[in-house]
């Protein structure tokens, strides 16, 4: 795993989920999906003005409002405070695994960006 774009899987509740994030110039692409490979929906969530996100549906039904791309990329983008674009393309409403599925890129991300963060720190010294 790079970085320029980290991919995995991981298997949740007999499902096997793909995962890949591409850094893009202080914003990230976050593509979530099965094996078939879908990009059906597009979200877009901006860093937080005050205490709410702003998003959009950018690709896919705009009625979706709470659709999981679109909860998920205002989550990532009020905790890291920068632009998401999140395509999420694992259907049914199987709570326990989309909660598995943010918990993942939650924890990929903090392992991520703080390691960037202590790269920086040493640079620094």
């Amino acid at each position: 795993m790079d970085d320029f774009c980290w991919k995995w899987t991981a298997d949740m509740l007999e499902m096997k989920i793909y995962f890949m994030v591409i850094p893009l110039d202080q914003n990230y692409f976050v593509w979530i999906g099965t094996e078939e490979g879908n990009l059906n929906e597009l979200h877009m969530a901006f860093p937080p003005q005050g205490n709410e996100t702003t998003s959009t549906t950018l690709l896919g039904s705009i009625v979706a409002v709470d659709s999981q791309g679109d909860v998920l990329a205002n989550h990532l983008a009020k905790r890291f405070k920068c632009l998401f674009y999140v395509s999420y393309n694992v259907s049914g409403n199987v709570q326990h695994v989309h909660r598995l599925i943010q918990q993942q890129v939650f924890q990929k991300f903090k392992e991520k960006l703080e390691g960037k963060k202590e790269e920086k720190e040493k640079g620094k010294e």
